[in-house]
Formats: structure tokens, C-alpha cells, sequence
């Protein structure tokens, strides 16, 4: 529906970003959730509210630690549990929008709201998900509820999507204001900036938008969306050599993004044999798989899923430890080490 810059800086981007919640990863789990369970029985004796209150808390905590599966299974049992706790709905909204689920978001934010749920976050989320599932007036008049108070927290946020939704619906000159402030407030925002660009070319504005392609261009050779309408504003200006030079630039960066595609569409492919290898029970080629891309940390916790699967813990334990020394900051690689360890539930 959006452009690729502008949906890296909307609805889901931010989300993660606000929450700090992982937005991918599975992990194997029990059919039936010994949580779940427990928490219906608490709900059977009278204490509904408190067992719904540690679901949510169970759910997001799953989230976290990339189980977004049982994460949603917990925040939907703890909705049914205690429909009048207003967090439930709240989480349960985030999760369905985490799992691309828009529009079985959007009862539960409203749910959440009409509870008393804190109105900035739900709001722009909600704003989110009518946009998601189409519904454009409804996205467009949530946005405006958050800008209008100067000092919501979400506000800049509102005001950038609530810009590029102006945009994507042909209405430009109203994109203005709101994306002048957004772009104001977070000057080192690239998307905004070329939210902003593209709405000053859209309003009618050429030289206003073409300064701004130039600028992210020039930081930033390897963006193709503003090399390409870099250049073919230029042409529109009558600038052709420099057009030319732009779209060569372009056609370069291009390629390269589309080699480093194939490149990544390899990996993946590689990677997905080695577990596939690794669930068929066939080790040796398994192990074998994992090793071919050991410059990749995926390919390491392969590795170690190989010896935890055989029973070879300490080397599971080794592998893990050699690769958290050289991706420290992976956290995949940190869940899996520490599950592994029985630091957390398996």
C-alpha cells in the first residue's frame, strides 16, 4: 500500500521501536500452554482478574524473547479472561499487528480505549491499522486527534504518518504542515525527509523537492528512491546532464541492491535447507549445512542446535559462547545460549 521508505518509519517500525518488542523468530512449544492452563484454572476459582493480569505480563514476555506464537496465544486467552481489563485488549492489538493481523486489531484498541487505556499509543496504532486494512478516513481522522494537543507524546509520529497518508491520497498541500513539523522535530530522519520531498513535488513545488532529493542522495548514494527521482526531476527542469549523471548513479546503486538481494535470497535458501536437514534427523549433512556459512550467527546457533539435538550440550554451550563473543549484540544468539543454559522456559 505505502512505499517501502515510508512503511520502514510508520506503523510497524515505530512499534518495535516504542515497545521494544522482536518482531519475528519461532520456537518450539507445547500444544497445550501449561500457562494457559493454570491461568483458567485461577479464572474457575474466582481470581480472574489476577490471572489474566499475569498472562498479559507471560505474553509479552514471550514477544520479547521471539515466541511471538505463544506470546498472542497468552494475550488472547487473557482478553477472553478478563474482557473489562483494558491492557488485555491493548496488548492483544499490538500482538495482532505484530503478526500482520490489522484488522483483528482494530476491535481490540477500540476495546482498549473505550476502557480507559492510555489514548496517545492506542490511538496512533489504531490509526495504524485502519490504514493497514484500508479504511482512510478513519486512519486520517485518528492521526489528526493526535496532533491537534501540542504535547502528546506521540505527536510527532502522528504527524509524519498522517503526512504520508496526505500524500498517498493525493492531497499534498495538507501534507505540508504536518511533515514540516515532523521533519523539524527529527531532522535526522531520512524517510520523513523524503516523505516531505515527495509531497513539496506532489504540491506543485519542484526546486523545494529537488533540493531535498539531492541532499538525501548525496548522503546517501545507495538510496534508491531519491537518486531515481533525483533524476527525473532534473529532466523535468531541463537539467539533462545532470539527469543523466543522477540516473547512472542510480542504475549503479540499483544493481548492486539487486546482487546483494540475490545475495541474501542465497543465504536464506542456504540456511532453510540446513534446518530443514537438521528437523529430517540428518545430522552429518545438517552440521555440514551450518558450517558452509559460518561468517552468518544464524549458521552458528545451527551448529549448536546440531549438538543440543545429539546430546553434545557442552559443545552446544561452546559453539554459542564462541558466537556471542563475535556478535555480541545478537539476540537471537542470546535467547538460544540462554535457553540452552535453563535461564528460560523451554
Amino acid at each position: 500500500m505505502r512505499s517501502t521508505i515510508g512503511r520502514r518509519r510508520t506503523l510497524l517500525a515505530i512499534l518495535l521501536m516504542v515497545l521494544g518488542v522482536a518482531s519475528d523468530g519461532s520456537q518450539d512449544r507445547p500444544t497445550v500452554d501449561p500457562e494457559i492452563v493454570r491461568a483458567r484454572a485461577d479464572s474457575a476459582a474466582g481470581r480472574s482478574r489476577d490471572a489474566a493480569v499475569r498472562l498479559i505480563r507471560l505474553g509479552e514476555q514471550a514477544r520479547r524473547e521471539g515466541d511471538p506464537v505463544t506470546g498472542l496465544a497468552r494475550l488472547e486467552a487473557a482478553a477472553l479472561l478478563a474482557p473489562e481489563l483494558g491492557a488485555a485488549h491493548a496488548s492483544l492489538g499490538q500482538a495482532y499487528v505484530l503478526a500482520d493481523r490489522h484488522a483483528s486489531a482494530i476491535p481490540e484498541f477500540k476495546r482498549a480505549l473505550d476502557l480507559g487505556a492510555p489514548p496517545g499509543p492506542i490511538t496512533f496504532l489504531l490509526a495504524g491499522a485502519y490504514w493497514e486494512t484500508g479504511a482512510l478516513d478513519e486512519a486520517e481522522r485518528n492521526y489528526r486527534a493526535l496532533i491537534e494537543p501540542s504535547n502528546t507524546p506521540v505527536r510527532v509520529h502522528a504527524c509524519a504518518s498522517l503526512g504520508s497518508l496526505l500524500v498517498w491520497r493525493g492531497k499534498a498541500e495538507q501534507a505540508l504542515d504536518p511533515l514540516r513539523v515532523a521533519a523539524a522535530a527529527s531532522p535526522g530522519d531520512r524517510a520523513i525527509a523524503f516523505d516531505l520531498a515527495r509531497a513539496l513535488e506532489a504540491a506543485g513545488k519542484p526546486e523545494n523537492a529537488l533540493e531535498r532529493y539531492l541532499a538525501l542522495a548525496d548522503a546517501a548514494p545507495e538510496s534508491l528512491g531519491p537518486q531515481y527521482r533525483a533524476a527525473r526531476l532534473l529532466a523535468k527542469l531541463g537539467r539533462t546532464q545532470e539527469s543523466r549523471s543522477r540516473m547512472d548513479a542510480y542504475r549503479a546503486a540499483y544493481a548492486r541492491d539487486q546482487s546483494a538481494a540475490r545475495e541474501r535470497q542465497t543465504l536464506r535458501a542456504e540456511l532453510d535447507r540446513a534446518w530443514r536437514l537438521l528437523s529430517e534427523g540428518d545430522y552429518a549433512r545438517a552440521r555440514e549445512a551450518f558450517a558452509a556459512r559460518e561468517d552468518v550467527p544464524e549458521a552458528h546457533a545451527g551448529l549448536a542446535a546440531v549438538a543440543e539435538t545429539e546430546g553434545r550440550l557442552d559443545e552446544a554451550h561452546r559453539v554459542l559462547a564462541n558466537a556471542a563473543l563475535r556478535w555480541p549484540d545478537d539476540e537471537a544468539l542470546r535467547i538460544r545460549r540462554a535457553r540452552l543454559a535453563g535461564n528460560l522456559p523451554r
